[in-house]
């Protein structure tokens, strides 16, 4: 199956707008790094009432085959930047948020039955995904992550606590006081089988898109900027953002 132009359009200008009552109070945190607190007065600095003119385009490398993601071309004006527990804040007075849940491990598992690839586990997670967002960690958002992690080809199976540790370690969750649960047998053993399955299909999404018309300037950009970096995680994710 190799990548498609599934798209009509090259970029979207919009106007983004969000809650200057949150935005002072926010500033205010002592969780915020340096950085956030420079993209967030660049952000507040361009913006008027009406809000902020920006505009989205494909990455360069995926311009011609109209692949991936839209992305702001100026960061410094785009809440769409900011990571998400800053974003949140700022936003949910303001916009709806529509998502369709746990949609890439769905557009995996369709990959994956269309090719008939291995897949128990991911179906699994995809029709009990609380019971095994629950298993992993007592703590969803922390659990999502792990599952996110793994689905872009992250190896998450030798140990969890170096994942566990990065989150309870996170400001903004030590205030919640969220309780966590250690690794266990049952949850390592799901990992380990539903990471050989993407594994798999990383594979197979490889093999069958070595030939597409971006792939040298994939390869060539991620050797520009990281030598080491995994192809297949790049294309898969190509993939996932293009379905």
């Amino acid at each position: 199956m190799e990548l498609n132009n599934y798209l009509n359009i090259t970029h979207i200008e919009c106007v983004e707008n969000y809650d200057r009552n949150n935005f002072a109070q926010i500033l205010q945190s002592n969780s915020l790094t340096e950085q956030d607190k420079k993209t967030l007065n660049s952000i507040n600095r361009k913006s008027t009432l009406k809000g902020n003119k920006v505009s989205y385009k494909l990455s360069p490398i995926c311009f011609n085959n109209k692949l991936g993601r839209f992305y702001p071309t100026d960061g410094t004006k785009s809440i769409g930047r900011i990571w998400n527990e800053i974003r949140r804040p700022l936003l949910c007075n303001m916009y709806w948020d529509l998502d369709m849940q746990n949609c890439h491990y769905h557009i995996i598992l369709w990959y994956a039955n269309k090719f008939n690839l291995d897949c128990e586990y991911i179906e699994k997670y995809v029709i009990e995904r609380e019971n095994i967002l629950n298993l992993i960690s007592q703590e969803r958002d922390l659990s999502k992550k792990i599952m996110l992690k793994i689905l872009y080809g992250g190896d998450v199976s030798s140990d969890l606590t170096e994942i566990y540790n990065e989150f309870e370690n996170n400001d903004f969750y030590q205030i919640l006081n969220i309780p966590y649960k250690p690794n266990n047998k049952d949850a390592k053993n799901f990992i380990n089988n539903i990471q050989s399955e993407i594994k798999e299909i990383h594979n197979h999404i490889y093999n069958s898109n070595m030939n597409c018309l971006e792939f040298d300037k994939i390869v060539e950009l991620c050797n520009k900027k990281k030598p080491k970096k995994n192809i297949e995680k790049t294309l898969v994710a190509l993939v996932l953002q293009s379905y």
